[in-house]
């Protein structure tokens, strides 16, 4: 190699060194001069105006006198003086991130742009201002978004004397305030908050009381609901769920405070978790309600009036700390390679061995607690073995149900955490039921197995309900657990079969068949790779795959078919022409459904979606259509409601992936479970 001369490299690299240092020094001088000269025009400026302003002020007082008054002696004191010396220093940095307040939500979810979602307008960087001194109600915001600042008090204004605000509020919260639902709820909130941070108070402090005024409101209601007469028992029925139901809404309303208290220090993570919690807490009460005879139902509503506006405005002041996280452009193709459905926390051999592909193993060996129903295993039946789980047990505990129909119905708690279910294969390990609501009891109360722990997996287990079509809702899975997930299982009956209550839920490659409100209720829920298929129905009935139930526009919530496959089952086959059968209908008014990438066969009619009384929620509901394929999948003789946005975009669509919907990132790699996080092409 050739040799080179490094002390005339070094020498030549310290004189390039030297020039760049100079021509940086030329620059900052030439900076520093433009600065002092911007500064010392506005002191000229600034002091010539105000000496007009005197002399028209003094003109304007003395119009109406008979002689002009008398010219003013010129004095050095009078005259115009040079600008004072200026202070070279440099000029005051911006805040930094950690005072700036940060910029609103585009929607609770990050919906695409048609979705007509009212969002708060962004926080200010310096809390909340004043009250006017003269109690009159502050300007408007602009269009743009900039909002005339009111006039702060004088110092030793005693805070608690001064006006109260008006129901909109003003400076930084008064601007979120102003955005809520139920404006004059916020604004008695608002002034509380003002009188208690005299010197200034943030959103973060408008959130937190506001929650705070919802879990009040929820011993009211409770209170109320109690004055109910249990005349049938349709009521006691409506009165426990009730009471089991408003205790979960102040549980996490309870959370959210708590993670108030701890500060906002990563921004959009804390929204994100704030969003599923008050989602979930507002699903609750609705679920409340909705158990009640429809005789009952405006009592009912009338007292959970208040807390239910207090948990919405809490929905609209979440969405205003920051805006929801948008779509990844690197997500479009991202997928987990690892083994489908097992757990990072087993070892590559016993990985094989739940795959099938090492069968000289025992996978007793694997479990903390084996069921059988021949006497091989350590419990006959799956609630003793959910029993025998050690209350105080860190990580995840691991539940192996061996080949068996088992004719239970299993509840996980709230308390049995990172619970996992294996089973031989969904049509070897099956928990049947068959409760229903014309038994006397509540869709609630029906589900053949209920999840409420957070972390929930289930993996090669069935699920079914066997009521039948004549029993209306009868539910195979109901899940109100986050984190809940459910790898190659198989869930079975007529109508509302799983009822993805809350949360955040995710499915992949499941079976899954059924009638009527097949997927119902307000997780934010995706279902990948999954099979459906439509079983025939009563003769009076219609086949409807999805009821998705979110009440405010506020909440992150709604249901996500992704690359599935919608077929009619044998026994329907034949006949599909008699009945018409849907992609899905709306629950509440602002129900929100998106199908993409999904393989839609003949089975499903051309109108795509079903109305369920009337006009009602087709003017606020999010339907929406991307990609997808197959005989029924053309979008040209779908329904024309308002809400239904047709075919969605690409980027529109990226926003109900597993990693911008489920924030599936943060805790999906957990489970080692193959995932497509983002769109397949």
């Amino acid at each position: 190699m050739a040799f080179q001369d490094f002390d005339q490299i070094s020498e030549r690299r310290k004189l390039e060194r030297q020039q760049k240092m100079k021509k940086r020094i030329m620059i900052a001088v030439v900076l520093l001069l433009l600065i002092l000269v911007a500064v010392a025009a506005a002191v000229v400026y600034f002091v010539v105006l105000k000496n007009k302003g005197d002399d028209a002020s003094a003109n304007k007082s003395n119009k109406n006198a008979s002689t002009p008054p008398p010219k003013e002696p010129t004095t050095p004191e009078s005259a115009a003086t040079p600008p004072p010396k200026v202070d070279a220093s440099p000029p005051p940095s911006p805040p930094s991130e950690a005072d700036a307040a940060p910029p609103p939500a585009e929607g609770a979810a990050a919906p695409p742009p048609k979705e007509d979602d009212v969002v708060a307008p962004p926080p200010k960087e310096d809390g909340a201002a004043a009250s006017p001194p003269d109690g009159s109600t502050p300007p408007a915001p602009s269009p743009d978004g900039a909002e005339t600042p009111a006039p702060s008090p004088q110092e030793g204004d005693n805070a608690t004397t001064a006006p109260a605000p008006s129901p909109k509020g003003e400076g930084t919260i008064g601007a979120i305030c102003a955005g809520t639902d139920f404006s004059q709820s916020c604004g008695d909130i608002l002034s509380k908050v003002l009188q208690a941070n005299a010197s200034g108070a943030q959103p973060k402090d408008l959130l937190k009381a506001t929650v705070s005024a919802a879990i009040e409101e929820i011993a009211t209601g409770i209170d109320e609901l109690g004055k109910i007469n249990k005349d049938i028992p349709e009521k006691t029925v409506a009165y426990d769920d009730c009471m089991a139901l408003l205790a979960d809404a102040k549980k996490d309303l309870n959370t959210s405070v708590y993670m108030l208290d701890g500060g906002i220090n990563d921004v959009a993570s804390t929204t994100a978790e704030l969003n599923n919690k008050l989602s979930a807490a507002l699903t609750y009460q609705g679920m409340c309600v909705d158990g009640y005879p429809e005789s009952d139902q405006s009592t009912v509503q009338a007292a959970l009036k208040k807390t239910e506006e207090h948990t919405i405005n809490s929905l609209a002041v979440a969405s205003g700390l920051s805006s929801s996280p948008q779509p990844n452009s690197n997500a479009k193709r991202r997928l987990l390679t690892t083994r489908l459905g097992v757990p990072a926390w087993i070892n590559q051999g016993d990985r094989r061995m739940l795959d099938g592909e090492d069968e000289g193993k025992d996978i007793k060996a694997l479990a903390n607690i084996t069921v059988a129903k021949d006497g091989s295993g350590n419990f006959p039946t799956i609630n003793e073995a959910i029993k025998a789980v050690p209350q105080s047990y860190e990580g995840r505990y691991f539940i192996y149900i061996k080949e068996g129909v088992y004719e239970e119905n299993v509840v996980v708690s709230q308390s049995q955490v990172n619970l996992t279910f294996v089973g031989d294969g969904s049509q070897k390990s099956i928990i049947t039921g068959s409760k229903n609501i014309v038994d006397d009891l509540s869709t609630y109360q029906s589900a053949t197995v209920v999840i409420s722990g957070e972390g929930f997996f289930g993996y090669k287990v069935g699920f079914r309900n066997t009521a039948g079509p004549e029993k209306l809702q009868a539910v195979a899975l109901r899940v109100q657990a986050d984190h809940a997930v459910f790898l190659n299982c198989r869930m079975e009956g007529y109508q509302s079969v799983i009822y993805a209550s809350t949360y955040r839920q995710f499915y992949r490659g499941c079976y899954i068949t059924g009638t009527v409100d097949i997927i119902s209720g307000n997780a934010a829920a995706v279902f990948q790779t999954c099979q459906i298929y439509l079983r025939k129905p009563m003769d009076d009935q219609k086949n409807v795959i999805t009821a998705q139930g979110r009440s405010s526009k506020h909440q992150t919530t709604g249901t996500v078919l992704q690359s599935c496959g919608i077929f009619a089952d044998d026994q329907l086959t034949p006949e599909k022409s008699r009945f018409k059968s849907y992609l899905g209908r709306p629950m509440k008014e602002y129900s929100r459904t998106i199908v993409m990438e999904t393989d839609i066969t003949d089975v499903i009619d051309p109108e795509g979606w079903e109305a369920t009384s009337g006009d009602y929620a087709l003017s606020t509901l999010y339907f929406g259509e991307y990609n997808n394929k197959g005989a029924g999948a053309e979008t040209s003789s779908r329904i024309k409601w308002a809400g239904y946005q047709g075919s969605i975009g690409k980027d529109a669509a990226l926003n109900y992936t597993v990693e911008s919907f489920l924030q599936g990132q943060t805790w999906l790699k957990d489970y080692d479970v193959q995932v497509r996080f983002g769109l397949s092409n």
